[in-house]
């Protein structure tokens, strides 16, 4: 089981996020993969659990905007 959670959920999507920034040029591309996926992590987690998925929608996307200004 842990073998496929960190396949799944951890190492597996946090390496893919890494490539992904090292193929389009993003400077630090651990650093920022994992902060990337930090948040992805968190907002999955927070929604599962949610009385008000909505409300964790708009903070998701504001989240990731965010990110996505300190990527650049």
């Amino acid at each position: 089981m842990q073998k496929l959670y960190q396949q799944y959920l951890v190492a597996g999507p946090a390496s893919y996020v890494k490539a992904l920034f090292e193929s389009i040029g993003i400077v630090n591309a651990k650093d920022k993969a994992a902060r990337f996926y930090a948040v992805m992590h968190f907002y999955y987690s927070l929604y599962d659990g949610a009385a008000d998925k909505e409300k964790v929608k708009v903070e998701f996307v504001s989240a990731i905007k965010s990110l996505v200004q300190d990527l650049a």
